[in-house]
């Protein structure tokens, strides 16, 4: 037995089962970890270098991170039990259902993971709906509706590419305009009131807590309107411009 196979075999008389139970701990189900822990212990392994082996494979091995926890994403949970609540999710849920997904105040999120839903239209206007999402890091955004060409009030869903300035900077516009955090027009005597219009309705969720609220007519002018209307206003523009979402009113 050569010098290089005396190694090898040194190496892997180390407790097999506590090689795998280190893998483990340190990357979890992630493959590309795993193989460069396995790498990094055949590199030592050649090397000589056995007598401390996991200790020191594991400081060499970066574990994937978790999503950092952002102050300015803090979603308190808050289901307005209000009247426009069940006749503006009925439309909703239709169209979630249309669409392939599940209702979002029943979706499972990771605690890192955060989704954001815009629909706006109702009354006598097709709903259209946006979604975006952010999973193990990673953003995807999709648009719920009618295909460009042909009026429907059957919804699909239609992936959106990543917008020109960035998902991150996209994102950050939205939560500038407070789209987590805008309290439900009801709650501010902030609604016109109209019988038909144009109306938002914005769910958010971000790990178990899960909110939404609405402004109706947030275009239109009326005695008590309010500053928050004109954000409703701004998010849609972002929808507009930045995801390139036809069909949102932002004036």
């Amino acid at each position: 037995m050569n010098g290089c196979s005396l190694v090898l075999f040194s190496c892997f008389a180390y407790p097999v089962g506590k090689i795998f139970s280190d893998i483990s701990r340190t990357c979890g189900r992630d493959k590309v970890c795993r193989m460069k822990y396995v790498l990094v212990l055949l590199l030592m392994c050649l090397a000589g270098g056995c007598s401390s082996l996991v200790e020191e494979a594991s400081l060499n091995v970066v574990s994937p991170s978790p999503t950092p926890q952002r102050p300015d994403e803090v979603v308190i949970p808050d289901m307005p039990k209000t009247t426009w609540e069940p006749i503006f999710f009925e439309a909703i849920d239709q169209a979630t259902g249309f669409a392939g997904y599940k209702k979002l105040r029943k979706t499972q999120l990771g605690d890192g993971d955060i989704q954001v839903r815009v629909w706006a239209g109702f009354g006598l206007t097709p709903l259209k709906g946006f979604v975006l999402s952010r999973v193990n890091s990673k953003w995807s955004a999709n648009r719920i509706g009618s295909k460009d060409s042909e009026f429907s009030f059957k919804a699909s869903s239609f992936a959106l590419t990543e917008p020109e300035i960035g998902w991150e900077a996209a994102w950050a516009s939205l939560l500038n305009h407070k789209i987590l955090t805008l309290p439900d027009a009801r709650a501010i005597k902030c609604e016109a009131m109209y019988e038909d219009g144009y109306s938002y309705v914005v769910e958010v969720k971000k790990g178990p807590n899960y909110r939404t609220y609405m402004y109706d007519n947030p275009d239109a002018k009326f005695d008590n309107r309010c500053g928050e209307a004109d954000e409703i206003l701004s998010i849609a523009k972002i929808i507009t411009d930045d995801f390139r979402v036809k069909g949102f009113r932002a004036h």
